[in-house]
Formats: structure tokens, C-alpha cells, sequence
């Protein structure tokens, strides 16, 4: 109630403003302040490019002997923004990729008054949202006989703990764990301080790996494999705009595959760039999917402040 006051208010006074606008009324009535209306899915593989496709339609058009992924964007966004398109686009030429669109209860398309100002809904949405998710992922093992293990998550800022909220919903209907989530820079305000079953965390899959890029994500290991890129805070060429180094947790999981290159790493920020003598270090390619168990902790990333990651070959001494 507090949270809802308010925006009631701003939206008001907004409303002196907004008078000319025909769709004021519509616009508010389909905010994510209500809930959840409305999630779509588009799908991504060798022959089809961003079709929307229903729930009823999963099976159609695809492998069920690929590996699937789905891609989760965050708060005010959607799943044909470019950056989440662009990490679709190189994903599908080696799996089948559905891009989980809930802008609607990410406040993506409301009043532009009240779109900060409603995050907190937005995050109240992603339980549902993930319940939402866990359903698309069921159907396909149950309908289209897709193996669990074949399945991962890519999330995105609150798409992170949707991801995480899905697997949870997945494993106490099944009995079976999720092999692997990627938490590209997971959202910090409103989950700081909670608890494992109130966000994305290590036991919600046998892998999970976490992409640590700005202060807008939380900062302490929440992973089996916590990855924090040019320290985690602020991005080359970002500065002070944070926006910028949230979203280049998925940029930089976008160049891996596209440039065919990787980012190297040390298990400690003070560690000189690596070299063939370099022992406690890490390789981080398009290996990001592969999920090797074995390798887990937490790990500084270098990152070129022009092309970002590396094509150079480089194999860490063991």
C-alpha cells in the first residue's frame, strides 16, 4: 500500500499534463502495477528468426535433440531489444533460443511517470513471471521430450531471479534440478538482503555462473562460478553511467559467441594479466554454456576497453 500511494499520487498530478494523450487511460489500466498480464515468447533457431510462438506451438519448428535456451531480459525492457536480440541471434546458430518477452510486467510500456517508480512491482512480478517460465520449460520436456539437461537460462538483471525463481518452481514440481543458469549482473535493489529462496542462487541449478558488471548487481558471490568483468563495478567506456555497465553482462556474453573470442581471468584483482606461468587463472569463452563443474569460485575479469575480449589463444597452467 505504501509503494502504491504514492505512485497514485504522482500519476495525478501527471494527469494535468497528459489530457491529450487518447491512450492516458489504457496505458495505466495495463501497468505493471497490476500484475502480470500478458508474457509472449519468440523463437530463435536455424530456420525461424524472432517468431512469436504460444505455449500450444512449443514443439513446432524444432530439434528436440538441440540444446535449448531460454533469454530473459530485465526491468523496462523486452525481448526484442537489441541486446537481448542480438545475444538471440548468435545463440541460434548452435541451439534453439525462446526470448521470454514480459515487458508488461516489467514495466517496459506504462506511463513514462511511473516506470522507476513501480520497480518495486516489477520486482514482486518476476515470482510469477518465473512460474510462467517453469511452465514453458515443463512443456517442453513433457510435451515435445526435451531433456532437462538440455535447458538453460540466461537472465538478465531481474531476468536473473525470474530465471532463478523458474528453476526453483521447476525442481518442486518435478524432483529435478536445472543444469545450468547464467545471471548476467542479476538485480541488487529490493534482493540484497534477501534469502536464497527470494533470488537467484547456487542451489537453484548444478551450474550456476554469475556476471558481475555494475553496482546496480549484487556484488557478493551468490554462484558456483562468479565472474566479475574489469572488477564489477564500471565498465571501459561506461563512466559514470551505470545503465552501461549493467547491460554489458549481456553484451560481453553477446561478443563471446559473435567474435569467437574470451575473456581471462585471475582469482585475484591485485594478479597481474595472465601468462603461460600463470596457475590460478581462468578462461572464459563460449565454454560459458559447457558449464565444467570443476571449475568454481570467484574470479577477476580482464576487459579491453575496445574490443572488449580476446582471440588470442591462451590456455591457463595447471
Amino acid at each position: 500500500m505504501r509503494t502504491i500511494v504514492p505512485i497514485l499520487v504522482l500519476f495525478l498530478i501527471q494527469c494535468t499534463y497528459l489530457r491529450a494523450e487518447p491512450n492516458v487511460l489504457e496505458k495505466f489500466s495495463n501497468s505493471c502495477i497490476f500484475g502480470v498480464k500478458s508474457v509472449s515468447l519468440y523463437l530463435y533457431n536455424s530456420n525461424v528468426t524472432g517468431e512469436q510462438v504460444q505455449e500450444n506451438e512449443l514443439c513446432n519448428n524444432i530439434d528436440p535433440s538441440q540444446s535449448f535456451i531460454f533469454v530473459v531480459h530485465g526491468f523496462t525492457s523486452y525481448a526484442n531489444s537489441s541486446h537481448i536480440r542480438d545475444l538471440a541471434m548468435q545463440l541460434k546458430q548452435n541451439h534453439t533460443v525462446f526470448a521470454l518477452d514480459w515487458s508488461q510486467g516489467a514495466c517496459t510500456d506504462g506511463l513514462p511517470i511511473l516506470k522507476f517508480t513501480a520497480y518495486p512491482n516489477a520486482v514482486i512480478n518476476t515470482r510469477e513471471i518465473g512460474h510462467l517460465l517453469a511452465n514453458f520449460t515443463i512443456t517442453l520436456i513433457k510435451e515435445c521430450g526435451v531433456p532437462l539437461e538440455k535447458i538453460t537460462y540466461i537472465g538478465h538483471s531481474l531476468g536473473a531471479h525470474v530465471s532463478g525463481f523458474a528453476a526453483k518452481n521447476v525442481q518442486s514440481r518435478t524432483n529435478y534440478t536445472m543444469e545450468r543458469i547464467i545471471g548476467a549482473d542479476p538485480a541488487w535493489p529490493l534482493f540484497k538482503h534477501n534469502d536464497c529462496k527470494d533470488r537467484l542462487c547456487d542451489s537453484d541449478a548444478k551450474c550456476v555462473v554469475v556476471l558481475h558488471t555494475s553496482d546496480l548487481g549484487i556484488q557478493f558471490k551468490i554462484g558456483h562460478l562468479d565472474l566479475y568483468f574489469n572488477g564489477g563495478h564500471i565498465q571501459p567506456k561506461c563512466g559514470i553511467n551505470i545503465a552501461c555497465s549493467h547491460t554489458r553482462a549481456i553484451t560481453y556474453t553477446t561478443d563471446i559467441f559473435k567474435h569467437n573470442c574470451g575473456f581471462l581471468g585471475v582469482s585475484n584483482s591485485s594478479s597481474p594479466y595472465p601468462d603461460s606461468n600463470t596457475t590460478d587463472c581462468i578462461v572464459v569463452n563460449s565454454n560459458i554454456l559447457d558449464c565444467n563443474n570443476s571449475i568454481k569460485g570467484t574470479y577477476y575479469l580482464f576487459v579491453d576497453k575496445d574490443s572488449h575480449c580476446t582471440q588470442e589463444t591462451f590456455n591457463c597452467k595447471q
